[in-house]
This record gives C-alpha cells, sequence and structure tokens, in this order.
C-alpha cells in the first residue's frame, strides 16, 4: 500500500488563509472552515497521479474517530473537511496512532511498522525526515513537482509521469 501522510494546518492553509478567514468573519459572523480549495485542489493532483492514500497525520484526527476501520468525522470541522475532500474525489483513508508523547516523527514510524506500506509521502510543515520536502506556506504548485519528482514522477510540457 501506498500513503500520503497529511498534515493540515501549514499544508492545506496557512498565515493568509487565517487571516482572510477571520475578515470574513468580522464581516459575516459565520466561521468557515481554515482550509484553501487551491491547496485541496494541489493535494488532489498528488492523489490523483500517484493513486496514493490519505492517512491523516494531523493533530485535525480529534476531529474523527475510527470504527470499524472506517474514518468517521466525529465534529464539524471533520464533517467539513470530509465534505471538501470528497468534493475533489478524496477520502481519509486512515489515520496515524497517537504517541504518548504526540510526536508526530513517532507516529507515522509506528503506523509504517504496523502496516503493509511500500511507499509514502510525507506532507507537512515541520521537518520530520531528511528526504521529506518540507512545507513552508502551504502546499504550492512548486511543492507538488518538487514532491512528485523526488517520488519518481516526471513533469514533462506540463504531464507528469511516473518513470520507469
Amino acid at each position: 500500500m501506498n500513503v500520503i501522510f497529511l498534515d493540515i494546518d501549514g499544508v492545506l492553509n496557512n498565515r493568509d488563509t487565517f487571516i482572510r478567514r477571520y475578515k470574513e468573519y468580522l464581516k459575516t459572523k459565520v466561521l468557515t472552515l481554515e482550509i484553501d480549495e487551491e491547496k485541496v485542489e494541489l493535494l488532489k493532483s498528488i492523489v490523483e497521479i500517484t493513486g496514493y492514500n490519505i492517512v491523516l497525520s494531523s493533530s485535525w484526527r480529534i476531529f474523527f474517530e475510527k470504527k470499524d476501520n472506517i474514518i468517521i468525522a466525529n465534529h464539524s470541522k471533520g464533517l467539513k473537511l470530509n465534505s471538501l475532500l470528497k468534493k475533489y474525489g478524496m477520502y481519509i483513508y486512515d489515520m496515524t496512532p497517537y504517541d504518548t508523547n504526540r510526536n508526530r516523527f513517532l507516529e507515522i514510524k509506528q503506523y509504517l511498522l504496523s502496516n503493509n506500506i511500500s511507499n509514502y509521502i510525507i506532507l507537512d510543515d515541520e521537518l520530520i525526515e531528511d528526504s521529506q520536502i518540507r512545507i513552508k506556506n502551504g502546499l504550492t504548485k512548486e511543492d507538488t513537482i518538487k514532491i512528485l519528482k523526488s517520488n519518481g514522477y516526471i513533469p514533462n510540457d506540463s504531464k507528469i509521469y511516473k518513470k520507469a
């Protein structure tokens, strides 16, 4: 199995997202999900091209629970995230376990040891391991291309294909 370990804050949003959402809230008094759809579209391109499953490694796991091996939202933020992912043809396949120290690197390592993972990509704004491309200000097109290249996918005339 191939997976993408997905962090939300710092990957599907950035500081500008929070500022924009706060300004919207001041005008409308309606709280919206702190996620940029442009970044979700970039995630979709990675998922489509690689065929990898999304494993939530983010602290946003608190908005979900696992019942009978199915990830179910248990909070309005989880429901909104699911809805947005579904809009782009994606879903959360699984979640990493919690480490007692809340160390995301150890949680990912534990997941890798407990599951039959062939290949993986870590999308995180914190440097988890040396081979990871750190997302510095939300997922960008440049990040997406670097991630795909480093995992054996080659851009060619704006198309991306798997290296043989």
